[in-house]
């Protein structure tokens, strides 16, 4: 091998491991966000970063977030909010950037095991998403399409 060949392989594995460093340090699509959880005594909250991915549309970045939300706290020393497996059942931002998110019952129901209510949680969701979202006028949370506290609505079949 002579000394250019040499000298070109080099550089194209100084190439190589500086990009490899390069998107090894740079997450690329995600954004970093504070994610507010109970701490154990229940008596504060505590706040955790972490990158969430960025979607196209705040919409999604929104249901990624509230995703990662309910997966719960990696940090020592606090706890979930929610049961686990609660799910998102939908999420809608109108054109007055006010967002509506639904979220499925039956994880929501043993609330006592974690020890809130189920107006913490959705205060504690909403302090979440107006913190990370700036963007957002107003937050309305339902479960199971019902506002809680709110006289239950069933429709009847006519």
């Amino acid at each position: 091998m002579n000394r250019r060949s040499l000298v070109l392989l080099s550089l194209w594995v100084v190439l190589l491991v500086a990009s490899g460093l390069y998107f090894a340090g740079n997450p690329g699509d995600m954004h970093r966000r504070v994610l507010w959880f109970p701490d154990a005594t229940a008596t504060s909250v505590q706040a955790e970063w972490r990158f969430v991915p960025d979607r196209d549309t705040p919409q999604e970045s929104i249901r990624v977030f509230v995703e990662e939300l309910l997966l719960g706290p990696v940090r020592l020393g606090s706890v979930a909010f929610v049961q686990p497996g609660t799910r998102l059942r939908s999420v809608v931002l109108d054109d007055n950037r006010r967002l509506f998110l639904d979220l499925a019952g039956e994880n929501l129901v043993n609330l006592d095991e974690t020890g809130r209510s189920v107006e913490e949680v959705i205060q504690l969701l909403q302090q979440n998403l107006m913190h990370n979202f700036r963007l957002l006028r107003d937050v309305q949370i339902t479960v199971d399409g019902q506002v809680p506290g709110a006289p239950f609505f069933r429709s009847s079949a006519i």
